[in-house]
């Protein structure tokens, strides 16, 4: 097996074939291999074939097939990249990268699109993944508890229903030993203008420094030192912001950990009684950047206090609330909001391909009146 440890990375690029990866083709036609179909540009890649069209899989055929590497993994923090694409069919035809001790009882249909055995490790995003047409790179920090041999799965499932026929594809994975360990359970509290930011403790940093930002983008210059895993700040303006925090140590620094919350500047405080006024299309773009955004306002209450004209053609619209085609994540508005009788005009969109339209996308729990 391979060892891998601090000092002991681990690389493969599959271009002497797939010498680390046993592939086990557990049930039906479709299954890894690895080749030139899929289009890596440094030449072979890991991807599901059908065995006979090459980068294609049979969408009528339930399969399962998995690459397996094993490995004696000494305990200790790790990051995993890999390179990865795939449209594949959402949370019904996927790709899964997880690890998992080698002695592990379990059944393969226990690994699901957001489900895992209790044992194993994800190395995904604690998703499966699908939606991409194009090579998309992840990177993941994970946690090994314990010294033994795993198991390094990557994992092909379709259901057998109706796809596009464009199946998973991996390359270029990479695992090395993290020395700092990046922060963890990164959250944000608002409350108005006022941001708490709080994060797991770390016994072995010696500080943190956190940064917020309008603009997405890790930050490349150091950031407010703190002694505590909390911060407190206080923004200027309504908007999406992002929030970064990285350890300190006594040899360096972790990478940033990332959270994004929303600031908005509402008349009236959201309740029942009181509920946040809408008065023209700049409150309504609030609006809907906050529900995009993961905000779903479940609870709270908004009231249009006049006739708005949206703008038409020359100002499309985004939908309030709607789905993340990439996790199969939906993102709905679940307050209530009340037109009052007033006339909302001018309702443009400019997707021709989309399913989700309309003044609101996506409602969950909530009441449009």
């Amino acid at each position: 097996p391979i060892a891998l440890d601090m000092t002991h990375p681990f690389a493969e690029d599959f271009n002497e074939g797939n010498n680390s990866f046993e592939i086990l083709s557990l049930e039906g036609v479709n299954h890894w291999t690895v080749g030139t179909e899929c289009g890596p540009e440094d030449g072979l890649a890991l991807y599901v074939t059908d065995g006979e069209n090459g980068y294609f899989y049979d969408e009528d055929a339930y399969s399962f097939s998995m690459a397996s590497l094993n490995m004696n993994v000494t305990a200790g923090t790790y990051e995993i990249s890999y390179d990865w694409k795939g449209v594949a069919e959402g949370q019904y035809d996927f790709l899964r990268v997880v690890l998992l001790p080698a002695d592990a009882d379990f059944d393969y249909e226990d690994i699901d699109y957001d489900e895992l055995p209790d044992n194993c490790i994800p190395l995904d995003g604690m998703h499966g993944l699908s939606g991409a047409s194009t090579w998309q790179t992840n990177n993941v920090e994970f946690v090994v508890t314990e010294n033994g041999s795993y198991n390094l799965l990557v994992v092909w499932m379709n259901d057998g229903s109706y796809s596009n026929g464009i199946p998973a594809a991996v390359d270029n994975i990479n695992i090395v030993g993290v020395a700092c360990p990046r922060p963890t359970g990164l959250m944000a509290s608002v409350d108005g203008y006022s941001v708490t930011l709080d994060w797991d403790d770390n016994d072995n940093a010696t500080g943190w420094e956190y940064a917020c930002s309008m603009t997405e983008g890790t930050p490349t210059a150091a950031g407010t030192a703190t002694e505590y895993n909390r911060a407190n700040i206080t923004v200027e303006e309504a908007g999406i912001y992002y929030a970064y925090v990285r350890a300190s140590y006594s040899d360096g620094y972790s990478r940033w950990a990332s959270c994004k919350f929303v600031v908005v500047d509402f008349d009236g405080s959201g309740t029942e009684s009181d509920p946040y006024q809408i008065y023209n299309r700049e409150d309504m773009d609030m609006l809907s950047d906050a529900v995009n955004a993961g905000v779903p306002f479940e609870g709270q209450s908004f009231q249009v206090m006049n006739d708005i004209n949206l703008g038409g053609e020359e100002n499309p619209w985004t939908p309030i609330g709607g789905a993340d085609m990439m996790t199969e994540t939906m993102i709905p508005f679940s307050g209530h909001f009340d037109g009052d009788g007033n006339t909302i005009s001018g309702l443009y969109i400019d997707n021709d391909e989309g399913t989700i339209q309309g003044l609101f996308g996506l409602l969950v729990g909530g009441t449009i009146e």
